[in-house]
């Protein structure tokens, strides 16, 4: 998934996306793409500090806060990466889409912040007003990834519908970039349940999402994880995973027999045919692992390979989610202060820019599950090639 090879420093990056925008926008651009990758920060001050500029850094501190109502930059650069990175994506690429919020819980003045009747009745359960939708690419087999697009929108700023709707903006813009090539990837652990609940509803989306609820099979509503346990799991294999025991002094790293099939399902209020892949975990001690319920759009698949395919998808989620949260948390973005909504807008959009560019050296970490096992100074219940080599040996 190589985008932009050409472009081998930050510099050659910030120059490549500020080409054409204008003298003062472009200097404007070119200086916080620069100053956010030099100071792992999202503070203007600390970008300012961080840049080689002969005025003081309380000058530069202030023109970068007036440049930054420029809200036509917003889209402008969001789209010249979906136009770089467009061309990487194929029919078959994964487009995992995540969204959380941004909270300030000592803000007070910050727009569209809180509203009157501010609370966590929200459809998620959460009280941040600001949200943010990711949606990051990675290819099957491969262990590189393209932040494709970072929106961030207000649930109290005016024109706000609802976060389904806000995610839904985003995944036509990705799709329309991309000529409507790639797989959705959906889990509720990184996108809430009742915006899958839409998302998997629209008829050109192709989608991998976590199921729940009922559906419906053989003309009868039944409840998905009852169909899960029920399913027939003709195919099996092995999958390494990463947790956590209670009160255990170190992370373990188990061995899991696992077992799979699927089932042809619709949901209620619509015809488009889907398929129902359930997932069985056993651990090698007997003891039963968690099953996954996942829903896709995918014809029914018919062989091990095309139900290993959606599984993969599944445990890529995680992986790929991760790694972007964890890339992002180097620039420490809940430290941003700007008090207008447009200038929180932009400043997260030029964060992008520097994730964009900042992404092609780095590779998806393996957190959770994966079909080899795990690097990582782990407890196992299972020996490794080289302890088993060293058995035979002694």
């Amino acid at each position: 998934m190589s985008v932009l090879p050409q472009c081998k420093t930050i510099d050659d990056f910030a120059c490549r996306l500020s080409d054409g925008l204008g003298k003062r926008a472009a200097k404007f651009t070119r200086d916080m793409i620069i100053g956010i990758h030099r100071s792992r920060s999202v503070n203007l001050s600390e970008i300012a500090g961080a840049l080689d500029e002969r005025i003081s850094p309380h000058a530069l501190h202030k023109r970068l806060s007036r440049n930054l109502a420029r809200t036509e930059l917003i889209s402008t650069l969001a789209d010249r990466l979906l136009h770089y990175s467009a061309a990487a994506v194929t029919s078959e690429t994964r487009l995992v889409v995540t969204s959380y919020g941004i909270d300030k819980p000592h803000a007070r003045q910050m727009q569209y912040l809180h509203s009157r009747s501010d609370d966590a009745s929200e459809e998620d359960g959460s009280g941040s007003a600001y949200r943010v939708c990711e949606i990051i690419a990675n290819d099957p087999g491969s262990n590189q990834y393209i932040p494709l697009l970072t929106t961030l929108w207000s649930r109290h700023a005016p024109g706000y519908v609802s976060d389904a709707d806000a995610v839904r903006q985003a995944i036509d813009r990705v799709l329309a970039a991309t000529g409507q090539r790639g797989v959705l990837a959906m889990d509720a652990v990184f996108l809430p349940s009742s915006i899958i609940e839409v998302l998997i509803r629209i008829p050109h989306y192709r989608f991998v999402a976590t199921g729940f609820g009922t559906v419906q099979y053989r003309r009868h509503a039944r409840d998905i994880r009852e169909l899960t346990e029920q399913c027939d799991t003709p195919f099996g294999g092995t999958i390494f995973k990463v947790h956590n025991e209670a009160q255990a002094p170190m992370t373990e790293e188990s061995l899991l027999l696992m077992h799979f099939g699927s089932i042809p399902v619709q949901l209620s209020d619509s015809s488009r045919p889907l398929s129902l892949v359930a997932l069985k975990t056993t651990f090698t001690s007997g003891k039963s692992g968690k099953n996954a319920s996942l829903l896709t759009s995918e014809p029914k698949p018919r062989s091990r390979q095309a139900h290993m395919a959606v599984i993969l998808t599944f445990l890529a989620i995680r992986d790929v989610a991760d790694t972007l949260k964890n890339q992002k948390r180097d620039f420490h973005p809940e430290d941003f202060r700007v008090l207008t909504y447009s200038r929180l807008q932009l400043l997260m959009t030029l964060l992008q820019c520097v994730v964009f560019f900042e992404s092609r050296s780095m590779v998806v970490q393996k957190q959770v599950a994966s079909l080899k096992p795990i690097e990582g100074n782990y407890v196992r219940d299972f020996l490794l090639p080289g302890e088993v080599e060293a058995l035979r040996n002694s």
